[in-house]
This record gives structure tokens, C-alpha cells and sequence, in this order.
């Protein structure tokens, strides 16, 4: 079952200085409270298929995924999500589509969640769901903060 929700936030950022932040998968452990440990597995540049391997948590549960690039289109768009939903816990994509404004640029930002159907799947997704957007938005928060401050957070 799909749980997904939207968030949009400006960073007053050239649109290239947010698209290198918020499309690095490694950086993202700068400003995503979620993640503990982020480690890029290939060695090539940043594609789509590109695999990274990310240990965080949430709610007191360990969580580790292999995050892949899923859409790649500088400077406007960006999407990963786990390599294999089917050996996840928590299997997540995130959506990030960047447009000039301003003084800036909107970040438009896609978050879903998928969750088992079962009872159990229904019940956690109840508990975990409200929490866990709290938390992405909190995040994209932070990300805004920083890249605003001039802070350079993706891998260099």
C-alpha cells in the first residue's frame, strides 16, 4: 500500500547550487536526520542506477537499504528510492523536482512510503506514517537552512 505526501519549500540558492545538494545521496547525511551512515557504491559519476548504501534509523528501529538513482535530469529533477523494495523494511522513493523563482528555487518534493497491505502493514503504517512526514519536512528544513547559509552540503 502507497502512503505518499507533497511538501514545497524555496531555497534562496541558484538553481544548480540546490540540485547538487539535494540529488547527493551521500551529502543528504549532512541534513537528513534519518541517516546515520551513507556510503556511495559505485565509482563512476552520478547516474541513473547509481547505488548507495544507507544505515539509518527511526523510532528506535535500524535501518539499512541500498538506495539507488531512479531519475537523474540536472538541474530539475532527481529521484531515488530503494533498489529492491521486496528486501526493505521500509521501502521509500523520494522525488525532488527543482524550478527557478526569484531569488531562488522551489524545491517540489514527492515522498512515498510503501507499506504491507496486511493488518500489521496498516497498523504501523498508522503509527509510523504521520511521524516519518514530520520528519521529511523537518529535514527538507534543515536542508534549506544550511544550503541558505551557504553551507556546501553534498560530497566533494
Amino acid at each position: 500500500m502507497d502512503h505518499t505526501f507533497e511538501q514545497e519549500i524555496i531555497v534562496n540558492q541558484p538553481i544548480d547550487v540546490v540540485f547538487r545538494n539535494i540529488s547527493c545521496l551521500k551529502g543528504c547525511i549532512n541534513w537528513s536526520t534519518l541517516l546515520h551512515e551513507t556510503e556511495k557504491l559505485d565509482d563512476e559519476p552520478v547516474h541513473v542506477g547509481s547505488r548507495y548504501r544507507h544505515v539509518g534509523g527511526f523510532m528506535g528501529m535500524k535501518t539499512e537499504s541500498i538506495a539507488e538513482v531512479k531519475v537523474y535530469n540536472p538541474p530539475y529533477e532527481f529521484a531515488s528510492g530503494d533498489s529492491d523494495s521486496s528486501k526493505s523494511m521500509m521501502p521509500v522513493e523520494f522525488r525532488y523536482t527543482l524550478s527557478e523563482v526569484p531569488g531562488g528555487t522551489r524545491i517540489h518534493n514527492t515522498f512515498t512510503f510503501k507499506s504491507r497491505s496486511d493488518l500489521i502493514g496498516r497498523a504501523a503504517a498508522s503509527v509510523l506514517i504521520p511521524r516519518l512526514r514530520k520528519q521529511i519536512e523537518s529535514d527538507l528544513h534543515l536542508f534549506k537552512e544550511q544550503v541558505d547559509a551557504g553551507m556546501i552540503v553534498h560530497a566533494q
